[in-house]
């Protein structure tokens, strides 16, 4: 489960071996297993003890802004690369399976959306033309993603993200047009967001990357050696990587929230030229996040906790990087 802190004047401190969340509304005291991160979005005070607890069960805490850019990041000590694995990452660039890897992320993407846009062209009679429509651009775009990854890295990533968006605002004109009217949005929009779809929906991949990063920690690799988005400089640029097979997963379960009008258009306030989600609109989002996390889904041809999809898929990625075998003089 992952905590979200978002209530200003909060304090977490230990009691009898738990965390012990006080704000001005509620008190809560949290058992460190339940957790597998904190994400804290408000000023909140963080005792030393709480901070050591959470280094000894391998629990990172991470610092948002208010409109969720991560902005820094507490964790154990030996929650850190191998430096084997480290350099096989640094060893991979140059090769060929560099671009494979990048290609990959983007068609597993591709693969989710599909399942998406079918699962709604069945729910929803009123678009499904439209969608018929658009997932008859799966397969072009496919075809083009894997031409692509032949090619030399530096060569490819601009053409893979290329191919990627242009997908992308066919996907999106698909999902709004399956919801009802005060929900649609007229485009993708991140910072800032221009709508109630989107604040959700950034709110609810922000939450998704601590889960992510959380996972390429354990598995080993160095967070800031990616491929697809290497040009990020001092950036996660492998977490940017490795979440992108899971956004679909998260895009339906906002579409559902939807569906069932658990978010309402009032949840939402402006600010600095677009919107963030308020307390209301919070609640409703994080509760769900986490159930959603514990939820047995189909991914990959497998059946398992959305939590532990995440964390086998980045194991998985990591024993691919670590069976490359590349022959480097003694003197390098």
């Amino acid at each position: 489960m992952q905590v979200v802190i978002d209530t200003a004047q909060t304090r977490i401190t230990v009691k009898d071996g738990c965390f012990y969340i006080v704000s001005p509304h509620h008190k809560r005291r949290i058992h460190p297993r339940r957790l597998s991160s904190i994400a804290v979005y408000a000023n909140t005070l963080i005792n030393s003890s709480a901070m050591m607890l959470a280094v000894d069960y391998q629990i990172p805490i991470f610092y948002f802004d208010r409109i969720g850019r991560i902005r820094a990041r507490i964790m154990s000590p030996y929650f850190v690369s191998l430096a084997s694995l480290r350099r096989k990452q640094l060893l991979v660039w140059g090769t060929p399976l560099a671009t494979e890897l990048a290609a990959r992320q983007l068609l597993r993407k591709l693969a989710g959306q599909e399942i998406l846009l079918n699962r709604l062209k069945y729910q929803r009679t009123n678009c499904r033309e439209k969608l018929v429509t658009i997932l008859g651009q799966v397969a072009v775009t496919r075809k083009k993603l894997e031409q692509v990854s032949y090619r030399p890295l530096e060569q490819a990533r601009n053409s893979l993200m290329g191919i990627e968006g242009r997908f992308a605002r066919m996907y999106w004109s698909g999902l709004s047009g399956c919801l009802d009217e005060p929900y649609r949005f007229g485009k993708r929009s991140r910072r800032p967001a221009r709508d109630l779809f989107n604040a959700a929906l950034n709110y609810l991949y922000g939450m998704t990357y601590t889960e992510v990063e959380s996972a390429v920690f354990a598995a080993g690799l160095d967070p800031f050696i990616g491929y697809l988005h290497a040009e990020n400089y001092r950036k996660p640029s492998l977490v940017f990587d490795l979440i992108e097979p899971f956004r679909p997963l998260v895009d339906g379960l906002l579409v559902q929230l939807f569906t069932d009008k658990a978010m309402l258009p009032e949840q939402v306030d402006a600010r600095d030229g677009g919107f963030t989600l308020n307390r209301e609109g919070k609640k409703i989002l994080i509760p769900a996040f986490n159930g959603f996390m514990e939820t047995r889904v189909k991914f990959n041809e497998n059946v398992r906790s959305m939590r532990d999809h995440i964390f086998q898929y980045c194991s998985q990625f990591a024993k691919t990087i670590n069976q490359f075998n590349h022959d480097v003089p003694d003197h390098l």
